[in-house]
Order: C-alpha cells, then sequence, then structure tokens
C-alpha cells in the first residue's frame, strides 16, 4: 500500500517541476530584462550625447569655417579701402552682358576701353556668383570646377582657377545683385592642400554658400575640354551625384587702386564723406581729377 502511494505521488511531480522552472525563469528573465533595460538606457544616452559633440564639432569645422579661418591666417592689407556697403557699381559692363559666351572678352575689352591710362593690373577676375568673402570682408574665396577627368561619363574638365596662381588681378563682384562692384587687387591662393581630391557637392555647398546646380552648371560648360559636350542636364546629374568634383581657390587683398575705382564708376564726388555716401579718395590730385567729370552722372548704388 505504501508502495502504490509512493508511485501515485511521483505523478504529480511532473506537473509541479515545470510550473516552479517556470516561475525561476520568468524570474531570472525579468532581471536580465532589467540589466539590459538599464544598459540600453545607458548606451542611449551616450548615443544622445556623441551625436550633440558631433553636431557641435561640426558646427565649428564646417567647409566654410576652415576654408576662411585659412585665410584669416594671411596678413591683411592695410591700406585704405572703399567700404562694400558704400561702392558705386561700374559702369562699363552690366551683370546681364556677362551671361553668354565670350562675355570674358567683352568684359576685358571694355575694361581695358574704360581705365584708360590708369596703371593697374591688366587682368580682371570676375566669377558671376562665386565670389565669397571672408567675414572680415577684405579676403575672399572663390569656387569652380575641379580639372578631372572620367572615362566612365565621357568628360574630362579644365580647371577655370588654375591658370591664376602667382598672378595679381582686378577682382569684381557682384554678390547675387544686379549690379557689379570693383572690390581691388587681389592675388590667387592656392587651398587644395585642405581638400586635395576636391569637394562634393553634397558637402553643404548650397547650405554655406547658396550656391545651386544650375550656377555650377554653367561653369562646368565652360570648363568642358573634351566633345562631345555634356549637356546641361547630364552636368547637374554628375554634380548632384558627386562625380564632378569642385574646387576653392583663396583670393589674398593686397591692394585697393582708387584711380582705378573712380575711372570705373559713376562717382561724381571729390571728397564726400561717409555719411554723404561716398568714399573718399586717398591721392593728392582727388579734386582735380574729379572737377572733370559731368554733374549729370548718376551714382548707381547696390540694389
Amino acid at each position: 500500500m505504501e508502495r502504490l502511494q509512493a508511485i501515485a505521488s511521483l505523478a504529480y511531480l511532473p506537473d509541479e517541476l515545470p510550473q516552479a522552472s517556470l516561475r525561476k525563469h520568468k524570474e531570472k528573465t525579468k532581471a536580465k530584462l532589467s540589466k539590459y533595460k538599464a544598459r540600453i538606457t545607458d548606451a542611449e544616452e551616450t548615443i544622445r550625447r556623441l551625436k550633440k559633440a558631433a553636431q557641435t564639432r561640426n558646427a565649428a569645422h564646417s567647409l566654410r569655417d576652415e576654408l576662411e579661418a585659412e585665410m584669416r591666417r594671411l596678413p591683411a592689407y592695410q591700406g585704405s579701402r572703399a567700404e562694400k556697403d558704400n561702392m558705386d557699381s561700374i559702369t562699363f559692363i552690366d551683370k546681364k552682358d556677362c551671361c553668354s559666351m565670350g562675355w570674358e572678352r567683352e568684359f576685358q575689352e571694355r575694361f581695358d576701353k574704360a581705365r584708360k591710362s590708369v596703371k593697374s593690373a591688366s587682368k580682371f577676375l570676375y566669377l558671376p556668383g562665386r565670389t565669397f568673402f571672408v567675414d572680415d570682408s577684405q579676403h575672399a574665396l572663390a569656387i569652380g570646377p575641379l580639372a578631372q577627368k572620367s572615362e566612365a561619363h565621357n568628360f574630362e574638365l579644365a580647371s577655370t582657377l588654375d591658370g591664376m596662381v602667382d598672378e595679381e588681378r582686378e577682382l569684381f563682384f557682384d554678390l547675387g545683385k544686379d549690379s557689379i562692384f570693383y572690390a581691388g587687387t587681389y592675388r590667387y591662393v592656392r587651398l587644395d592642400h585642405l581638400y586635395p581630391d576636391g569637394v562634393p557637392y553634397s558637402n553643404n555647398i548650397h547650405g554655406e554658400f547658396g550656391l545651386t546646380i544650375r550656377t555650377l552648371s554653367q561653369t562646368v560648360v565652360e570648363s568642358q575640354i573634351q566633345r562631345p559636350s555634356l549637356r546641361h542636364e547630364e552636368i547637374a546629374e554628375l554634380i548632384k551625384s558627386d562625380t564632378i568634383k569642385l574646387e576653392f581657390i583663396g583670393l589674398q587683398c593686397v591692394g585697393f587702386n582708387y584711380e582705378l575705382y573712380y575711372s570705373i564708376t559713376d562717382a561724381t564726388c571729390a571728397s564726400t564723406s561717409h555719411e554723404a555716401g561716398g568714399v573718399k579718395r586717398n591721392y593728392a590730385d582727388a579734386s582735380a581729377d574729379s572737377s572733370t567729370r559731368t554733374s549729370d552722372n548718376k551714382r548707381r548704388r547696390r540694389e
């Protein structure tokens, strides 16, 4: 009888043992989940801090910040310069005349005629919509397509900026305005050591410089040295996909030619103050020179 009772009691063990085991398993799992949850919370907090640090680092060392920091290392021009906000625009050519093929030749011819016998740099530099002043409003940056070749996409580009190495040129700018202005005499400065392989458009070119693919496409058209030429829509796609790389150069201000400035603008004042909206000349015969100007010349201001 006792043996039968013992055997009968064993029949209940399979049901009781799984339940006890299940409770223990649940307790262990709950404890593990609690630990994992704490670890996940810590990991999420670490990721949040790292992202914030990366954003701060990127904000402090953006493309434009890095390029401008390089230009600030150069000595500033110590001579007198016209203030950009107070300048007269040039009169020998309009911005709308600088949109068709061959405009550079037209610009050079009119520039040579307008400056007459004024001694200045013989060449000019005007990059419509592609010149950006460093925050001190003196040195500047310029952008254009990098010299490159692609057999896969059947194109070859020459740099439109390399030809200015070691040169000084009279710089003109528009900053998106309708008129063109004289900035001064500038020297080419290499910046390719910062980005030897060029800069992709995706590197926030639009966000930092406001440059559209359309603006860059036109300069790529002018840089092509392989025929048949790429179409505008093809160029746009190649820029957007970062296949076509860009390059920056620095422009160091080394002078401001007041005599040239007055010969290529409509300024009629001889020695007006900034309050009156003019720019003082810093050469001795300013009064005599300005007296030859006709009083009906209208000053064209920054629009």
